[in-house]
């Protein structure tokens, strides 16, 4: 979700003169949370994103920004509502879809880490974060001890990730798991 399409939300809910004021504050805002970032400054980035989510709660940039630095800061459960929303609001945002799926993989709900996942996987197709995507879903697959779909994430991600010590670590995790008597459904390819 682009400029483009946030400033087709914006206006369709603003008068036009508060519009422009508000958009160039908001960006202005986001500048500052950018900068904030950059200089390691988590509450002076927060500060400035929540200033931006209090005039437009559906900014994307500001609402994965103020999820991604509750994150990186520990505080996932500040951020789930946010994530939650995100998905809701944007289906198609890929990186949220991963976040959401971490986070709930930190708190072992299996399931749902599980299914925010498989919705982030094809959504990240050809984006950095795919095989990274792909390797926390073949975690998340063994930790529900299913091995087929581990091991198929495995060989899709393997050549994206080499060297990598989690691929290791994951294939040694493996070798532990006991076979499967019953196989579950193949994840779905590309």
């Amino acid at each position: 979700r682009g400029r483009g399409e946030f400033l087709a939300d914006f206006r369709g809910s603003t008068p036009p003169r508060a519009r422009a004021a508000d958009y160039r504050r908001m960006e202005a805002w986001m500048e500052e949370g950018h900068e904030a970032e950059a200089a390691r400054r988590p509450g002076q980035a927060e500060a400035a994103y929540r200033r931006v989510l209090e005039s437009e709660p559906n900014h994307l940039p500001a609402l994965r920004k103020l999820a991604y630095l509750l994150l990186a800061g520990g505080r996932g459960r500040e951020a789930l509502p946010m994530l939650e929303r995100l998905v809701k609001r944007y289906p198609s945002d890929g990186a949220s879809w991963q976040n959401l799926g971490i986070l709930y993989w930190q708190a072992s709900d299996l399931a749902k880490a599980r299914r925010a996942l498989e919705q982030a996987l094809p959504l990240l197709k050809g984006d950095p974060q795919e095989p990274e995507a792909g390797l926390l879903l073949a975690f998340v697959c063994l930790s529900q001890n299913d091995r087929r779909c581990s091991e198929q994430l495995l060989g899709k991600v393997s050549p994206a990730l080499p060297g990598d010590p989690r691929l290791e670590e994951l294939k040694s995790q493996l070798r532990e798991l006991p076979p499967q008597q019953h196989q579950p459904p193949a994840v779905p390819g590309p």
